[in-house]
Parts: structure tokens; sequence; C-alpha cells
């Protein structure tokens, strides 16, 4: 068995060496099959867990290739509407939503654990409004781009109120680095 050195950590929360990498605790452990291929399995020697490649991942235990996972999320934001991504790819309404969701909590968890530190120096705030099902279900989707480096810290849907808004500037405020001299901006509406 091979010892696995680098970017993988046990995702057992219970393991004493949870997500902590280079640890010398995480080991191959064969493979399994899927119908799109092979995939790695791995074994933490402190707790035993076994797991796969995909773990903890958007493409975990999903019956499709990650391909064609990858293209859905691509037309997605690319602004195509998941009926007409389910036509094109073959694939039900329900199971693309399930992949966007999933690729979309798998952004969140990324970005609330790495995104940390950066400078913030000019935050402009954006929203705009969708619609849920008839013209009167609308909500909104609320944006800061941190203008110097096209960084977008943090999003909010719901409401447009005090609330939400507050909300979307503590997410970034929080994640962020200022030198107190911050100029915000909106485009007045």
């Amino acid at each position: 068995m091979a010892t696995i050195k680098g970017r993988r950590g046990c995702p057992n929360r219970d393991c004493l060496l949870h997500q902590l990498a280079n640890q010398n605790n995480i080991h191959t452990h064969g493979w399994y099959k899927t119908k799109h291929g092979r995939r790695r399995r791995y074994i933490c020697k402190v707790c035993g867990t076994t797991f796969s490649s995909t773990t903890n991942s958007a493409y975990h235990k999903l019956k499709a290739s990650r391909q064609q996972v990858d293209q859905a999320c691509h037309m997605s934001a690319e602004g195509v509407n998941i009926s007409v991504i389910s036509r094109i790819l073959g694939r039900s309404w329900n199971t693309i939503y399930r992949w966007l969701e999933r690729a979309r909590a798998a952004c969140s968890r990324f970005q609330d654990k790495h995104l940390r530190g950066y400078e913030i120096r000019e935050p402009q705030a954006d929203e705009i409004k969708a619609f849920v099902g008839p013209r009167s279900d609308k909500i909104w989707i609320m944006a800061i781009i941190e203008v110097s480096t096209h960084l977008r810290p943090s999003t909010q849907v719901g409401k447009r109120n005090y609330k939400n808004i507050k909300r979307l500037f503590e997410k970034t405020f929080h994640r962020g680095i200022s030198d107190g001299s911050v100029l915000i901006t909106t485009d007045g509406s």
C-alpha cells in the first residue's frame, strides 16, 4: 500500500486527523468499478475509514460521467435553462436540478473553506430579480463584486430587504481584509 501525500485528508469527522493533509495516514486501498471507469479507494490508518476519490465532491455516488455533469454545470453558468439542458443531455429535469444543486453546494463549501484574507478595496453590490413559478413569486439574487480583482466573495438569495443586504456585506467583510478605507458602490437602484 502506498501512502498518499498531499491533498487528501480523512473525511470522517470523528477521526483525530479529520481533513488534515500530509499526515501519512491515508493509503491506497484498491479500486472499484463504475460504468464510467475505475475509481480509486483510500483508507485512513488512524480510524479505518475507507472512502473513494469522489467522496465529499459533487460527483460522489452519481450514476453519470463527470463530463456530463460538468457539461450541465457549464450550460447552466452560460444561462441555459434546466429544461433545455435536460433535453440536450437526455436526462430528466430532476436529475439536472440535483446535479446543479450538488455543484452549488460543493462550490459553497469550497468558498467557505478557502476564500479568506482577500483585500477589500472597492466592493460593488448588485442584484437581479428572478421569478420562481408565477410572476408574483419574485426572488432576488444579490452579489458583491470586488472591482479591482473581479472576485465575487459573497452572494445572497432572498427578499430584497435590509436583513439580506446586511448579511451579504457581513459575509464579505468577515472573510476579507480591509484597511478601513473602503468605497462601496451600487448602481443606485
